[in-house]
C-alpha cells in the first residue's frame, strides 16, 4: 500500500525541481534514478530504504481520467502537467511535504490521489 499524490503544474516536473523541494523538506534523503530515467527514488542513506517514488511528468491529456482518478469534481486548469509521488503508508510524511513544496515551487497544485488537496 502507498500514499499517493498528484502534483498539477503549468511545466513538467524536473530533477532539479525534486532536487530543491526534497533539500528544503526531507534533506536526509538522496535522490536516485533508474537506469531509464524513467522514475526518481528517495532513498535513507542509512539503510538504503526508498521512502518515495517520482514518476515523470505526464501532459495532461484526457482531464476526464485524471479527474476521475482524483476522485471528481477537480478543476484541472490551467495545468498542462501532473506528477505521481509514492510513499509507504507506514511514513506518509515526506512524500506529502515533497508534493505540497514542488506544488508551491511551481505554482502548482499538490492532490492526494482519492481527492483531497494538501
Amino acid at each position: 500500500m502507498s500514499t499517493d499524490y498528484l502534483v498539477l503544474t503549468h511545466t513538467p516536473v524536473t530533477l532539479d525541481n525534486v532536487a530543491e523541494a526534497l533539500a528544503a523538506v526531507e534533506s536526509s534523503l538522496l535522490i536516485r534514478s533508474d537506469s531509464m530515467e524513467t522514475m526518481v527514488i528517495a532513498v535513507d542513506p542509512k539503510d538504503d530504504r526508498p521512502s518515495l517514488w517520482l514518476e515523470p511528468s505526464q501532459h495532461i491529456l484526457e482531464p476526464e481520467e485524471l479527474a476521475r482518478l482524483l476522485g471528481g469534481g477537480v478543476n484541472l486548469e490551467p495545468f498542462a502537467f501532473w506528477t505521481e509521488l509514492h510513499g509507504p503508508t507506514t511514513d506518509p510524511q515526506p512524500v506529502a511535504s515533497l508534493a505540497q513544496s514542488l506544488a508551491v515551487m511551481l505554482n502548482g497544485r499538490a492532490l492526494l490521489m482519492g481527492g483531497s488537496e494538501s
